[in-house]
């Protein structure tokens, strides 16, 4: 693909996480430096993005992470980790979700609830862990799989 049919993502509060990672894959596409990153973002902004990034001091403008984070915080963007925490601890996995699927929003509600822990802990096994399990008893009888009841004996 040539570098220059990439389309770049304008970036709006209500796509932000989204378009920011669609905007990083471009950029390391067309082999851009940070400068020209930093020159290039303000222009794929929309509504009151391009206010707050405006408002931005000069130390704000340092680095993409800069830009990144101040922007989340001045938008709102950025989640609250207690309202995180909240929906973490109450995320269970629906009878039609794929398990793969739950693993991934439970790891994402994780990460923003206790953004400084290993995705490792845990507190995330514990989580993940009863809501599988109880999956595959659904799916498999443990009464008949000796495999099945073997796990559900260590629970």
């Amino acid at each position: 693909m040539a570098q220059d049919s990439i389309i770049l993502p304008e970036i709006s509060a209500d796509n932000f996480e989204h378009a920011w990672k669609r905007f990083r894959l471009a950029a390391v596409a067309k082999e851009w430096q940070a400068e020209k990153q930093l020159l290039i973002l303000p222009t794929l902004l929309r509504g009151n993005l391009v206010d707050y990034y405006m408002d931005l001091g000069e130390d704000e403008k340092r680095s993409l992470e800069d830009v990144k984070q101040a922007l989340e915080r001045k938008a709102g963007i950025k989640k609250d980790p207690i309202v995180a925490a909240r929906y973490f601890n109450s995320r269970y996995q629906d009878d039609r979700e794929r398990v793969m699927d739950y693993a991934t929003q439970l790891r994402k509600a994780f990460k923003e609830a206790y953004p400084e822990e290993d995705v490792g802990s845990a507190v995330l096994l514990q989580t993940f862990l009863p809501d599988a399990r109880s999956n595959v008893e659904k799916i498999v009888d443990p009464a008949k799989d000796s495999n099945v009841s073997s796990i559900r004996g260590k629970g």
